[in-house]
Parts: C-alpha cells; structure tokens; sequence
C-alpha cells in the first residue's frame, strides 16, 4: 500500500525573515551521501554523521516491520543540516525540522528535502524528522492515502527506534499516555469526532494537538491493536484511492463509521496500548555515508532554493 506524502502541518510553522548573504557565505559546506540521501552540512563531520545514521536506520527499520519497500532508482532525499541557518527558517525554536518538495530532475522525478538543525535536536525532534520521513516512504506505495491514514501512520511510525543493534522497537510516547489520562479527567470537548477527522474536515484554529494524538490513536488500533482488521483497512484504502470519499471508504470497508470504533473498543484501547517489539537474528545496518567537500557551492545553492521558495528575498551583504 502506498500514498502521497501530505503534511501541511510544518509548512505552516515557516518564518520568512531576511536573509543574510554575509553570515552564509562564511559557512563552509561538506556532502555526505548513500544510496538514499544527499545531505549539505553546515556543521561538522561527526554531528552530520549521527543525525544522518540514525535516519538510515531508522529507514532500514520502517521497511522491515512494513509492506513499503523503495523502488529501484527511486530519488534520493536531500537533507540539509544548518547551523544558525535554521534558526531563521523556522518559526519556532523547539521544532526539529521540515519537509517541502522539490523540482522534479531530469527523469522526472519529484524529489523531498528534509531541513534539520545541527544543533539542540533531541528526542521530540527526532520524532518531527522521522514523521517527515515517513512521509517520504509513504510516496513510493502504489496507494494515495486519506490524511488520518497518511499523518496518523507518520505519527505511529515516527516512534520506531532500534536499540542493541537487533531490536525494533516502535514506542507509545509518554506524551500520548499523558494526553490520554488528561482527556479521561477533563472530557473529550477538545476533540472533534471520529467522523470528522477521517471525513478530513477543516480541524479549524483549534485542537490540532488533540486530532494527530486522534490521527495516532485511530491509526495505531487499527495497525497494532487489532490486526484482524488489516484486509477492512486495505481495503478502505483502495476505495479512498479509488476516488470514494474518505469517511464513505472507511464505513463501507469496516461496516462501521469510526465513531462506532471510539465508543466501543478504541476508548477501551487506549487503556492497554503497549509498545512493539521485533527482535531479529541479524544486526540491523544502513547504508554507509561516504563524505567530501563542497567545493562546488552545492550546498549554499541548496539554502538560497529553499530561501525561494519561501519567499524569502536574496539579501546583498
């Protein structure tokens, strides 16, 4: 199964600010690349490394516990890891990265770029770039996906991690189980229904946090909760795909609205959600990221693209 990648969400949090050509010519670039990134750094060696295995990992995981599998030749995700630079791009300090497309190339090709920060990315913005990257993979299924699908299965995948090397483990947050117990003390007023949000109606100004924990909830039932579910799921997929409108394609395939789910067995669920683990035979490995300079500007011509295309002015020093 497969979809289009579709999140809105950090697009909005862009900040368009001046740009100062001064401070970026400073910057010395290196490129490190695999098979299935192209990464310009504004940092050094050690630090773009780690970011950059972690997420090559973090691939390798995703495809092993799912159906998705990269096509042949498929693009290559640019990433680009900035220093300062990013501080700018981005509305607010605490979120740890972006995605925008990029012009298709010679083939073709639509590509992604991925914007990080070299520095202060800790755990919560780990999730926000291995969210965005699940978007990524979510482009190579041969499905277009509704948006609870899309964003809730980013948000479920976003938490897979690998520990010792063997172990896949894809995590409930804290977060989520906080969220949960504060829903169960105050109501559910912040939430929309069920219905709505896989209607994809407008969430409106308010709650956004409460929809993607909905998106979360609903999707990881539907994948971990209860498996028996998974031919219902399908196929509510291919009839979205199919051009059938989102909540018709989920009632038709499960005999139920998603409602139903909440007041039955999903408000139970969230009770005894329980983390995932797949512990293999053999060392889960990415491939290896070979590093040189950019000695043709490569990367600063990859910042002033991404500076255009949100329309920031290109500022003489």
């Amino acid at each position: 199964m497969a979809g289009r990648a579709a999140c809105g969400c950090a697009r909005m949090l862009l900040l368009l600010l001046p740009f100062n050509a001064a401070t970026a010519a400073q910057v010395e670039w290196l490129i490190l690349e695999n098979p299935y990134f192209k990464a310009f750094a504004s940092t050094d060696e050690r630090r773009a490394r780690e970011l950059l295995e972690e997420l090559d990992q973090f691939r390798v995981a995703v495809q092993i516990v799912t159906d998705l599998r990269i096509p042949e030749g498929a693009r290559r995700t640019e990433i680009l890891i900035l220093g300062s630079d990013f501080n700018e791009l981005a509305a607010s300090r605490s979120i740890g990265g972006f995605a925008m497309g990029t012009k298709a190339d010679a083939a073709g090709r639509i590509g992604t770029l991925i914007v990080i920060p070299a520095d202060k990315i800790g755990a919560n913005e780990r999730v926000v770039v291995r969210h965005e990257y699940v978007h990524v993979l979510n482009a190579y299924r041969p499905l277009r996906f509704p948006r609870w699908y899309e964003e809730g299965s980013a948000e479920v995948f976003a938490h897979t991690t690998v520990r010792d090397g063997r172990t896949i483990v894809i995590d409930v947050p804290a977060g989520r189980i906080r969220n949960f117990k504060r829903s169960a003390g105050v109501g559910l007023d912040s939430w929309k229904s069920f219905d709505s949000i896989v209607a994809e109606q407008d969430p409106g100004s308010g709650g956004m946090t409460d929809l993607y924990l909905q998106y979360w909830l609903l999707t990881h039932y539907l994948v971990f909760g209860n498996p028996a579910l998974a031919p219902q799921l399908e196929k509510s997929l291919i009839y979205f795909d199919a051009g059938m409108p989102a909540l018709d394609a989920f009632t038709k395939a499960f005999g139920r609205t998603p409602e139903s789910f909440w007041n039955g067995e999903l408000s139970r669920y969230r009770r005894k959600i329980r983390s995932t683990h797949y512990t293999l035979n053999a060392p889960i490995a990415g491939a290896p990221f070979a590093a040189r300079r950019d000695d043709e500007g490569e990367g600063e011509a990859a910042l002033l693209a991404l500076r255009t295309r949100l329309g920031q002015p290109d500022a003489t020093p």
